[in-house]
């Protein structure tokens, strides 16, 4: 310790500062400090003094546990972009449910409290709580009492009106019914999500008073896809909502521009199966040519049944068979099962 003696004003104002706080902090029963003049040095004051704080300390941010911090931008873009395919894919395939198409088209992507998202739902309304394995948590799919009734109609060869408004809970066989409506659903949004994930989204339940079914908590934060549906003159507005904290292991991926670093690698053999099992199902057009003639309008007009047409085809030439309008195979026509069907012989 260095001794270098300071100077009788040093001494005399280290001493009003330490009685002065001690007076303060009116500690009686705390010994006081006294101190030596004499023996008091420079690096005794500098251990004494306040330091300046370390600017390398990090402050603690505030957090709002009432409003999370919302997601970014990027985000709510891609989600947007997995919703507007959701939409387009239910469109066609709902077609084959409803026995017609169907105008499905995604509103908009917005991010709310959870509280706020059920306040602003039917009551009743056909509620879905969904599973969306392997993630955390619970989605859910809301579709209001005017659609999901109209959706019900038209299965069942129905012709829902506009002013047909019904304000009720759902039977079993209805609940049943819409399960179908709602399955298809999952499917395509299971499609859409491949380049994000491999969810596997199955109905956990399905009410029909969503108030009663607290499954997230009111202060957090879900993103909403509201989608608007048209069935034959009906129209409305159904929603698909995703917490915040089931899909925050796959905020990363929720990138536009993540994806279109992935769109420009190579295609990997994962990739190559998810477009397998997309294309499995898709069909596809295939005809047979089976022979060209030319008549005139007068032979035309009197055709009768019975009548034989001529044509330049020989019996037993090949016919062309094609795939999306495209010739791939010669043919032979022949029949299976009772039935009249053709073999393929060679390719094109």
């Amino acid at each position: 310790m260095s001794q270098t003696p300071l100077s009788q004003n040093q001494v005399e104002s280290l001493l009003r500062t330490v009685n002065d706080t001690d007076s303060d902090q009116k500690l009686s029963s705390e010994p006081t400090l006294r101190i030596d003049s004499a023996h008091v040095t420079r690096e005794d004051v500098d251990c004494v003094a306040p330091r300046p704080m370390d600017e390398t300390v990090q402050k603690a941010e505030p957090y709002d546990f009432c409003r999370p911090t919302p997601l970014s931008r990027l985000n709510l873009d891609a989600l947007h972009i997995l919703g507007d395919v959701t939409a387009t894919q239910f469109s066609q395939s709902a077609a084959s449910l409803f026995g017609g198409d169907i105008d499905c088209q995604l509103d908009g992507v917005d991010q709310c409290s959870h509280q706020d998202f059920i306040f602003d739902l039917d009551n009743p309304s056909c509620f879905c709580v969904i599973d969306p394995q392997p993630l955390p948590g619970q989605w859910i799919v809301d579709i209001p009492s005017n659609l999901h009734f109209a959706m019900i109609d038209r299965m069942l060869g129905g012709e829902p009106l506009d002013g047909d408004l019904l304000q009720r809970a759902m039977t079993d066989i209805e609940q049943r019914l819409m399960r179908r409506v709602v399955a298809s659903f999952l499917t395509n949004v299971h499609d859409a999500w491949q380049r994000v994930a491999d969810i596997d989204l199955t109905i956990d339940k399905v009410v029909n008073l969503p108030y009663c079914l607290a499954t997230t908590p009111k202060n957090a934060s879900v993103v909403r896809l509201r989608f608007s549906a048209q069935i034959c003159s009906v129209r409305g507005q159904f929603t698909l909502a995703i917490p915040v904290e089931t899909i925050q292991p796959l905020l990363d991926r929720l990138d536009t521009t993540h994806w279109e670093n992935t769109a420009a690698q190579q295609p990997t053999e994962e990739t190559r199966r998810v477009l397998t099992k997309q294309l499995a199902s898709s069909p596809i057009d295939v005809i047979v040519d089976l022979a060209r003639s030319t008549i005139n309008t007068r032979d035309l007009l009197g055709l009768a049944v019975g009548d034989v047409i001529t044509t330049e085809q020989a019996v037993n030439e090949k016919l062309d068979l094609s795939i999306a309008n495209v010739p791939k195979f010669k043919v032979s026509v022949g029949a299976y099962q009772q039935k009249v069907a053709v073999q393929i012989e060679s390719s094109k």
